[in-house]
């Protein structure tokens, strides 16, 4: 552009072209317009943003006292310093309660140590004083954290100088002159200091800074106290701040208009410390510079006597010092280098005559290599003993003299020292530890190694190297198979989460208990050196976390490939609410393992929002099919609870699984219909009931009624001192009410003949206590018979031979009672023999008619005889008898059955076998189409019990103090039974030590 205007413009300069541009219209039209955004007015108000932190003084503790806590105004600068034991969020709120009762509180409140810390003190302060209002931000773009930073350093500098200064470490005592000295300097951007900010004035130290009239300190007597105490507290304050104590006098006779503000000479003034440039009090002087230093900006010097620590030696000083003294030896080498080349040159050699010298060189034909004849070479080897077969080859070796350096005290300059090696003296790096060879322990070559790799602390003094390496003296050798400690400790830790993990216990155990008692053991056992490697382990709460994380996937994907080499599978699917009221699905697998059929836990999910059998069906497939990558189609059976969503006629569960897996055979548990069955119960005996759970509630429901019963319980030598509460939800809790109430009948008598006399009659009523009697043993029995239908391995044929069992007792048991015969209910019978006539016997006889044949409707009702699994699959429950009925087979397969009934070593094999299952897996290889249809049949699951006890799991795991708990690893780890690959896992991972 200026070459442009030199050449056609000569006369119009650059600044006229600028402007006319800028005055055009066209030009301006092109130039981007600038979007109007809406910014925010920053508050610049006194106590209107302010900032607390946190300074961490846990390396220098004033005994409870471990961080200091730091308020700051962020407009006026002014600063706040209190101790604090912990950084507890409730601590801090009670401490700036201190100030804001004394200053007021701010509009914003913000904080360096996140957003979630400041909030948290915003939330504490509202809980103690709820008329505040305060707002917890962060830090506005236009405002830089470098200042406060600045100002927490200066706080640190100022502690340190002071506990060095008085030799003392409770920096608690004197904090609060730290504060006041803080906000003292002068601030270059506000033209004032922190103080004058705030309230407009400096601080003042007694008398000599108030508005006294002239002839008030004159007139004050030496008798007079107060100007006694005011001089004493005024020596005090001048001991703190360094103020002379003679410039009392003047300031008392000062006249008031000088009093107001306080001279400069004699203000507490700070200067610049000459290394870091910070302000420093002045107590410490370099005795090279005379300048300022801080304390921790020099070293003291050596030659000093004990107690003077006023002087020091600054680092600036220490390194030009040290700087000299190199250019001072290397001055004195080159001044003693000619004397040193003189000195060979003046030594005189040996006369020789010239013959003798002549002589003793060698001929000329040393130096010429001559072919030697055949006959030369044989008259030669003759003399050696050689048969002349081949020349004989001579070796020319050359000699190498060993030479051993040695270790100058020197070296300590170039931060090495010396160890032994191998019986050599080698050369040893005091700042990374690397040993170099012998032959490297020349100064060129050391320190071609510091500044190569540790150049930053090369210009370090020579005490620096001296105090590293008696640092290097003090730690203990290293140990050669760290590699292995380290991995032993990483297998150590897998070993210890994988127990935790099954306890059902919180992750912090294994630090806070385990590890401890560990340590301890060996300590006491094995010594020292053991209890220092089981502290090595890694056993935090995240590390355990993350072990049981690893762990359970690596379950997982054990069971996966079991799944995929076993084609076929059947799965039992139920829900549950946890203690955070969220709908976990838990799913358990059957399916074919080394020559048996196995039960793992699947998988776990959670269900977001409904529980409707869409949800279900999705997460069901989501799993198995997306993330497993198995084929719904081999699954054979699908077993649940019998919800509506799931078993449904018009379920969409039903439906959908249909469609992927045609052979899959859905399933109601028959624990649950069993249970189902037990509801019906006539009106006579449901009263029995009613007020059997009205008396329990009674008793129980009140902590005196329940602490009373149990002391009457005790005295009257009864075998129970409590009641069972009842639950409408478990299976198994009707029938133990009952059997516990009927046990401790006569001490509810007792109890209740003065508390509720109306159902005292109850127990003397002999009808009433014997239809008792009766529902006890009825529930009872059926109690054992559901808990022989729970546990693993069983299955559809077993449990539908239960079923039968007890439905032809009920019939047996109709013609009994018909006759009068009550043996078979114990307690029952127990209470007629006690009462004797009394007792309504037909009425009873009728009653217990009707329930027994209420039993029986309902057992066929929930199992139907026409849905029996055993019907034309008796084959597979014994092969070798002739079936009862219909084979439910083709005709080859049933030519392959009587194949193999007639079989007598598969007989045999059959009788010692432990189950159908091994059985048929023996034999798939010889039939294989026959034992893979009885397989789909006893792969089915019958019933939803492990769901049930992983429910169990599930609620010890996830408790209300465990809310937020992810559920799915720690619930596979505690209750799969598939051994972790721990060599695996540590391959995976980098070996680290406890942390």
């Amino acid at each position: 552009m200026e070459k442009e205007l030199q050449a056609k413009y000569g006369n119009v300069t650059k600044e006229v072209i600028m402007l006319y541009l800028t005055l055009c219209g066209a030009c301006r039209q092109k130039n981007a317009k600038l979007k109007k955004v809406l910014t925010s007015k920053p508050m610049k108000e006194v106590n209107s943003r302010c900032q607390v932190d946190l300074i961490d003084m846990q390396l220098n503790p004033d005994g409870e006292y471990k961080f200091i806590m730091h308020y700051q105004d962020l407009c006026t600068k002014l600063s706040f310093l209190r101790p604090l034991k912990s950084k507890k969020p409730k601590e801090v709120a009670h401490a700036l309660l201190d100030i804001f009762t004394i200053i007021g509180a701010p509009s914003v409140l913000q904080s360096d140590n996140g957003r979630e810390f400041s909030s948290q003190v915003v939330s504490e302060l509202s809980n103690i004083w709820p008329e505040l209002k305060i707002v917890h931000g962060k830090p506005l773009p236009c405002q830089s954290q470098s200042s406060v930073n600045q100002t927490n350093e200066d706080i640190q500098t100022r502690i340190l100088s002071r506990m060095q200064t008085h030799q003392s470490s409770h920096w608690a005592e004197f904090l609060w002159f730290i504060q006041m000295t803080q906000n003292q300097p002068y601030h270059r951007g506000m033209q004032q200091t922190p103080r004058e900010g705030s309230w407009s004035s400096e601080t003042k130290l007694g008398l000599c800074h108030s508005q006294l009239p002239e002839d008030l300190p004159a007139s004050l007597s030496p008798e007079n106290g107060s100007e006694q105490s005011a001089a004493g507290a005024q020596h005090e304050e001048n001991m703190e701040t360094g103020t002379d104590s003679s410039d009392l006098e003047e300031h008392l006779s000062a006249p008031p208009t000088r009093a107001m503000r306080k001279p400069p000479e004699n203000r507490l003034r700070f200067v610049p410390c000459v290394v870091c440039e910070k302000e420093c009090s002045g107590a410490h002087h370099c005795v090279s510079c005379d300048e300022s230093v801080h304390a921790v900006c020099g070293a003291p010097r050596q030659q000093d006597p004990e107690g003077c620590h006023h002087r020091m030696a600054c680092s600036l000083c220490c390194e030009t010092t040290t700087m000299k003294r190199k250019h001072d030896e290397t001055q004195r080498s080159l001044t003693g280098q000619p004397f040193k080349m003189r000195k060979p040159s003046e030594t005189p050699f040996p006369s020789d005559d010239v013959g003798d010298w002549m002589a003793k060189q060698a001929s000329l034909d040393f130096f010429v290599k001559k072919k030697h004849t055949f006959s030369e070479y044989s008259s030669r080897s003759k003399r050696n003993g050689n048969n002349g077969s081949r020349p004989e080859q001579g070796k020319s070796r050359r000699v190498h003299t060993s030479f051993t350096r040695k270790y100058d005290p020197s070296y300590i300059e170039f931060g090495f020292v010396a160890v032994i090696d191998g019986a050599v003296l080698k050369p040893q790096c005091i700042i990374c530890g690397d040993i170099l060879a012998n032959e490297a322990m020349k100064p060129s070559k050391l320190k071609r190694h510091l500044y190569s790799k540790h150049k930053e602390i090369s210009s370090q003094p020579k005490e620096f190297f001296e105090r590293k390496s008696s640092e290097l003296k003090s730690q203990p050798k290293p140990v050669l198979n760290v590699s292995h400690i380290n991995i032993s400790a990483l297998r150590a830790s897998y070993k210890v989460a994988l127990p935790v993990a099954k306890s059902k216990t919180p992750y912090t155990i294994a630090e806070t208990l385990v590890k401890d008692c560990i340590r301890e053991v060996c300590l006491e056992m094995l010594g020292e050196s053991a209890a220092q490697k089981v502290a090595q382990v890694p056993l935090s709460n995240d590390t355990i976390a993350r072990r049981i994380q690893e762990l359970a996937s690596d379950m997982e994907d054990q069971l996966v490939e079991q799944i995929k080499e076993a084609k076929y599978f059947s799965l039992q699917l139920d829900e549950c609410r946890d203690a955070a009221n969220t709908v976990i699905l838990l799913v358990y697998v059957r399916f074919e393992h080394d020559d048996d059929i196995k039960e793992e836990f699947f998988f776990s999910a959670s269900l977001p929002t409904n529980t409707t059998s869409t949800e279900l069906y999705e997460a069901v497939k989501n799993y198995v099919v997306n993330k497993c990558g198995l084929e719904f189609r081999f699954c054979v059976g699908v077993c649940s609870d019998g919800t509506a969503s799931m078993t449904g006629p018009c379920s969409e569960v039903v439906t959908q699984i249909k469609e992927l897996a045609p052979e899959c055979k859905i399933t109601h548990c028959f624990i649950h219909r069993e249970s189902l069955a037990m509801r019906k119960v006539s009106a006579e005996l449901n009263s029995v009931l009613t007020d059997t759970v009205k008396i329990v509630n009674y008793v129980k429901s009140n902590a005196f009624n329940s602490r009373l019963f149990s002391l009457l319980c005790d005295n009257m030598e009864a075998d129970h001192k409590q009641l069972l509460l009842h639950a409408e939800m478990r299976w198994l809790s009707r029938g133990k009410v009952l059997s516990r109430m009927f046990e401790i009948r006569n001490e509810l008598l007792v109890f209740l003949q003065s508390k509720k006399p109306v159902w005292s009659q109850l127990f003397r009523d002999v009808n009433w206590t014997a239809r008792l009697a009766y529902l006890s043993d009825i529930f009872s029995i059926f109690n054992d018979l559901n808990v022989s239908m729970q546990g693993k391995n069983a299955t559809c044929f077993s449990m539908a031979d239960k079923i039968e069992g007890q439905k032809q007792k009920l019939e047996a048991w109709k013609h009994r009672v018909s006759a009068g015969c009550y043996d078979m209910f114990h307690n029952l019978t127990t209470v007629i023999q006690e009462v004797g006539n009394d007792l309504d016997v037909v009425r009873l006889r009728k009653v217990i008619s009707e329930h027994l044949t209420n039993l029986l409707d309902c057992l066929e009702l929930y199992f139907p005889s026409k849905e029996d699994p055993r019907v034309g699959n008796s084959w597979i429950q014994n092969p070798f008898l002739p079936p009862k009925d219909n084979l439910n087979l083709t005709v080859t397969l049933q030519d392959n059955l009587l194949k193999l009934a007639t079989d007598e070593g598969l007989k045999t094999n059959f009788e010692n076998t432990a189950s159908l299952a091994s059985f048929w897996i023996k034999v798939k290889n010889e039939y294989p189409e026959l034992a893979e249809a009885a397989l789909k049949r006893l792969l089915l699951f019958p019933s939803t019990s492990l769901c049930e006890t992983g429910f169990s799991t599930l609620s010890v795991i996830k408790t209300k103090h465990r809310n937020s708990l992810n559920i799915h690893y720690p619930l596979r780890v505690a209750l799969s039974s598939i051994q972790p690959r721990l060599d695996k896992l540590a391959s995976k991972k980098q070996a680290h030590l406890s942390h």
